[in-house]
């Protein structure tokens, strides 16, 4: 694609208005992320032509829609590759049959062999849509919707109810694509380890409107959700650096904004290679002194820059700062009071090797 998608649209859909005024990349995964129901995607289908927008102009190297010139080109002839959630095998259709008739039908299309062995569909071919795993029907989709050679691709949750393990196998695959055919992609997500294994940029989405977009980098840190409420998992998400590796204890040091971290697990991944990591705030204790003869091997020495209480809760939420970084901490109110917390406090954070989730 030599061109950015630029998009400048209107939808009235049900209780929200979807606003949207936004040019996306050429280049790369651009994942739009955002809670249920906030219109996510709408988008696609707005991109793509299955739905029309009440006002405004999308446009990537040619005006695909443009409400004011009358434009709106159908859907067929939008340059396009778009997966939906559940995949839309042909039942009575093999997995050969079902690359072939996607073949046919695309006004210029990829290799079928080269297609097949980049998403390792050679044991499959024979196999109908009914035996394939959650994760197998994935993959051929995926593949199907590449054959086309399409110039973007729209990826609508393309993992959803698939186990974590199943999540984790069909990621490189979505890596490798955009990589290998080199294809941008729109790919809709609500699940955070899916943003931070693929986005090279996010557009964050609330309630119809872009609250933000940006580089992973630069929209890493809102994408934690500060709760008291004890049903919820809050955590703290970083982009880290590993430096090295400890395959005795089968340990990772990461360096992140300057501390160096221990997380479970042998990487694959070299040494200098970007990663994420998320730390559950409930999975760190508080001191204000550095600790000694414990078991935990992560401290964090950080300061204060805020502290939440709820009342009617047990729990309050403590946000402190190392480096550039902000790192939060749920603890109970009496903990607060007991330690003297206040803004500003120098304390050090300790951390269970245990909590961390470093999507490896």
């Amino acid at each position: 694609m030599s061109d950015k998608l630029k998009i400048n649209i209107l939808k009235k859909l049900g209780r929200i208005t979807l606003n949207v005024n936004q040019t996306l990349p050429s280049k790369g995964i651009t994942v739009i992320f955002g809670p249920s129901g906030s219109g996510k995607t709408s988008i696609l289908k707005l991109l793509s032509g299955f739905m029309r927008p009440d006002s405004g102009i999308i446009q990537m190297n040619e005006l695909w829609y443009d409400s004011k010139n009358k434009v709106n080109v159908p859907a067929y002839k939008r340059p396009i590759g778009y997966m939906f959630q559940d995949g839309r095998l042909f039942p009575h259709l093999n997995v050969l049959q079902n690359l072939e008739f996607a073949k046919k039908r695309a006004s210029k299309a990829m290799p079928l062999d080269e297609i097949i062995s980049a998403f390792e569909l050679e044991s499959l071919l024979s196999e109908y849509p009914s035996v394939l795993s959650g994760g197998e029907t994935r993959r051929v989709a995926l593949a199907r919707t590449v054959l086309s050679a399409p110039e973007i691709l729209f990826l609508d949750e393309p993992l959803i109810g698939l186990d974590r393990a199943r999540k984790r196998s069909i990621i490189p695959f979505i890596e490798n694509l955009v990589k290998k055919f080199d294809i941008p992609c729109i790919y809709v997500t609500h699940d955070i380890e899916e943003v931070c294994r693929l986005a090279d940029h996010v557009m964050l989405l609330s309630s119809g409107r872009v609250k933000d977009f940006g580089s992973l980098d630069e929209i890493l840190p809102q994408l934690d959700v500060a709760t008291l409420d004890t049903d919820t998992k809050l955590s703290s998400l970083f982009s880290g650096m590993i430096i090295s590796q400890d395959k005795e204890f089968s340990m990772i040091n990461v360096d992140i904004g300057g501390a160096i971290i221990k997380v479970p697990g042998v990487s694959r991944r070299y040494s200098g290679k970007k990663i994420f990591v998320r730390i559950n705030a409930d999975d760190i204790s508080i001191a204000l002194v550095p600790p000694k003869k414990i078991s935990i091997q992560n401290c964090i020495e950080a300061m204060i820059v805020g502290i939440s209480v709820d009342v009617q809760s047990p729990y309050a939420l403590v946000k402190a700062r190392f480096s550039d970084l902000e790192i939060t901490a749920r603890i109970t109110r009496a903990g607060v009071k007991s330690l003297k917390l206040t803004e500003g406090k120098t304390i050090y954070m300790l951390i269970k090797s245990v909590s961390f989730d470093s999507h490896l």
